[in-house]
């Protein structure tokens, strides 16, 4: 019988700060979920360089944003989400 979905969501203000709350939160998911290490360090590489751009280049100097971080993991699947609004973005 196959499980039922996974989902976690993190809130993270627009500031490189939130990098090592970010790290936090994957390495509690990746516990959780039973992600292995390796799986779990490549992911927070690929949300620190992404979230660092999006920090550093998405929103107007000393704009206050939230950014919205969606995990889903199924059998087979684990998808990452980035939500937010900034430039180039509209409301959802």
């Amino acid at each position: 019988m196959e499980k039922a979905s996974l989902n976690k969501v993190l809130k993270v203000n627009n500031q490189i700060d939130e990098l090592t709350r970010i790290a936090s939160f994957l390495d509690e998911t990746g516990e959780e979920w039973g992600l292995s290490m390796t799986l779990v360090t490549s992911l927070n590489l690929v949300l620190e360089e992404a979230l660092t751009n999006i920090i550093l280049y998405g929103f107007d100097e000393g704009s206050k944003h939230t950014i919205e971080i969606d995990l889903k993991k199924n059998v087979n699947n684990l998808l990452i989400q980035l939500l937010m609004t900034g430039i180039g973005t509209t409301q959802p």
